[in-house]
């Protein structure tokens, strides 16, 4: 099946040097190079999409460990707090 293509000076001269068979191989040739890039392209696009998940992921992390230290600290200044009563009623 032969797909009708627009007539122009510079595809008649092309044809006029390149027989049918080099013209299909040439068409073969870009329609890879063209399914190619548009892999890559995808392939990039996931990758950026990782990308953006694992820089969400170290945000919510980064908040989560904040937190904990955060409590951490609290406990510490609890204990300390105790401490400091019971030296206290130890003293008197």
């Amino acid at each position: 099946m032969k797909t009708s293509q627009p007539t122009t000076p510079f595809r008649n001269s092309v044809k006029s040097t390149l027989d049918e068979a080099e013209e299909k191989e040439l068409i073969h040739q870009y329609n890879e190079i063209k399914n190619q890039r548009k892999k890559a392209e995808e392939a990039a696009q996931l990758i950026k999409n990782r990308i953006n998940l694992l820089l969400q992921e170290e945000s919510r992390t980064q908040k989560e460990v904040q937190e904990t230290r955060k409590k951490v600290q609290q406990i510490l200044d609890q204990k300390l707090q105790k401490q400091l009563a019971r030296e206290k009623i130890e003293s008197v």
